[in-house]
């Protein structure tokens, strides 16, 4: 899975949850554009939310969300 970086972005943290809203995965990440999401099973609708932050925190207001239902694993990008 792979994002665009945010101007003035210093670190990101990627949440996944099912379609019912229940967490997960959460990650803090530096300054990195992508990750590998593991086990992912088929058919279940995944929402993926990236969010930009720096030094005084994560901007929760502002992330990128992404819903992803797999039949084959294949590369996933948030743009």
């Amino acid at each position: 899975m792979s994002w665009q970086l945010s101007e003035g972005a210093t670190r990101y943290k990627l949440i996944q949850t099912d379609s019912d809203g229940t967490l997960i995965f959460s990650n803090d990440f530096g300054n990195i554009n992508s990750t590998i999401v593991y086990n992912l099973v088929q058919s279940v609708k995944y929402i993926f939310t990236i969010y930009s932050g720096n030094e005084n925190g994560f901007d929760l207001s502002e992330g990128r969300s992404a819903t992803l239902s797999i039949d084959c694993p294949f590369l996933f990008i948030i743009f």
